[in-house]
Protein backbone atom coordinates (compact mmCIF):
# COMPACT_ATOMS: atom_id res chain seq x y z
CA UNK A 1 0.00 0.00 0.00
CA UNK A 2 1.49 2.88 -1.18
CA UNK A 3 1.62 5.99 1.50
CA UNK A 4 -0.53 8.26 -0.44
CA UNK A 5 -3.11 5.52 -0.08
CA UNK A 6 -2.84 5.39 3.49
CA UNK A 7 -2.74 9.17 3.85
CA UNK A 8 -5.99 9.57 1.53
CA UNK A 9 -7.62 6.42 3.58
CA UNK A 10 -7.04 8.23 6.76
CA UNK A 11 -8.33 11.50 5.48
CA UNK A 12 -11.47 9.87 4.08
CA UNK A 13 -12.19 8.01 7.52
CA UNK A 14 -12.22 10.90 9.18
CA UNK A 15 -15.09 12.18 7.14
CA UNK A 16 -16.49 8.93 8.32
CA UNK A 17 -16.40 9.79 11.25
CA UNK A 18 -17.70 12.88 11.42
CA UNK A 19 -20.54 12.42 9.22
CA UNK A 20 -21.45 9.63 11.83
CA UNK A 21 -21.04 11.84 14.52
CA UNK A 22 -23.42 14.51 13.21
CA UNK A 23 -25.76 11.44 11.83
CA UNK A 24 -25.95 10.34 16.31
CA UNK A 25 -26.43 14.08 16.74
CA UNK A 26 -29.67 14.39 14.44
CA UNK A 27 -30.91 11.08 15.56
CA UNK A 28 -31.06 12.03 19.25
CA UNK A 29 -32.10 15.65 18.76
CA UNK A 30 -35.02 14.24 17.32
CA UNK A 31 -36.34 13.15 21.30
CA UNK A 32 -33.78 15.99 23.04
CA UNK A 33 -35.12 19.35 21.81
CA UNK A 34 -32.31 20.98 23.70
CA UNK A 35 -30.17 19.04 21.02
CA UNK A 36 -31.31 20.71 18.07
CA UNK A 37 -29.50 24.22 18.30
CA UNK A 38 -26.15 22.50 18.73
CA UNK A 39 -27.20 20.27 15.56
CA UNK A 40 -27.94 23.06 13.96
CA UNK A 41 -24.93 24.91 14.18
CA UNK A 42 -22.51 21.61 13.53
CA UNK A 43 -24.70 21.10 10.54
CA UNK A 44 -23.14 23.84 8.97
CA UNK A 45 -20.16 21.76 8.44
CA UNK A 46 -21.40 18.60 6.27
CA UNK A 47 -21.39 20.16 3.32
CA UNK A 48 -17.63 20.59 3.53
CA UNK A 49 -17.19 17.45 5.43
CA UNK A 50 -18.92 15.79 2.36
CA UNK A 51 -16.94 17.45 -0.57
CA UNK A 52 -13.59 16.01 1.38
CA UNK A 53 -14.98 12.67 1.57
CA UNK A 54 -15.53 12.76 -2.53
CA UNK A 55 -12.48 14.17 -3.22
CA UNK A 56 -10.77 11.41 -0.85
CA UNK A 57 -12.57 8.87 -1.95
CA UNK A 58 -12.11 9.24 -5.65
CA UNK A 59 -8.32 9.80 -4.92
CA UNK A 60 -8.25 6.27 -3.49
CA UNK A 61 -10.55 4.71 -6.85
CA UNK A 62 -7.78 6.17 -8.81
CA UNK A 63 -5.00 4.67 -7.15
CA UNK A 64 -6.78 1.49 -6.51
CA UNK A 65 -7.94 1.20 -10.33
CA UNK A 66 -4.12 0.27 -11.28
CA UNK A 67 -4.31 -2.97 -8.58
CA UNK A 68 -6.05 -5.58 -10.04
CA UNK A 69 -6.52 -7.44 -6.70
CA UNK A 70 -8.37 -4.46 -5.51
CA UNK A 71 -12.25 -5.14 -3.57
CA UNK A 72 -14.13 -2.01 -5.48
CA UNK A 73 -17.26 -3.80 -3.70
CA UNK A 74 -16.10 -2.81 -0.56
CA UNK A 75 -14.85 0.78 -1.97
CA UNK A 76 -18.59 1.51 -3.22
CA UNK A 77 -20.15 0.14 0.68
CA UNK A 78 -18.20 2.93 2.50
CA UNK A 79 -19.48 5.45 0.21
CA UNK A 80 -22.98 3.98 0.14
CA UNK A 81 -22.78 4.15 4.10
CA UNK A 82 -21.50 7.63 3.93
CA UNK A 83 -24.05 8.89 1.61
CA UNK A 84 -26.99 7.31 3.66
CA UNK A 85 -25.72 8.75 7.09
CA UNK A 86 -25.11 12.28 5.32
CA UNK A 87 -28.58 12.50 3.32
CA UNK A 88 -30.87 10.96 6.24
CA UNK A 89 -28.91 13.69 8.52
CA UNK A 90 -29.77 16.21 6.15
CA UNK A 91 -33.96 15.10 6.02
CA UNK A 92 -33.62 15.48 9.76
CA UNK A 93 -32.53 18.85 9.37
CA UNK A 94 -35.02 19.97 6.45
CA UNK A 95 -37.80 18.65 9.27
CA UNK A 96 -36.16 20.40 11.71
CA UNK A 97 -35.43 23.81 10.18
Amino acid sequence: MTEKLRRYRALRQSCIKEVHTLHNLALEARDDRKLRTLFKIRFGDSDSVREEFVKQHANIILILSNDETADFDAEDKLKEDFNQAYYTTKSIYAEFF
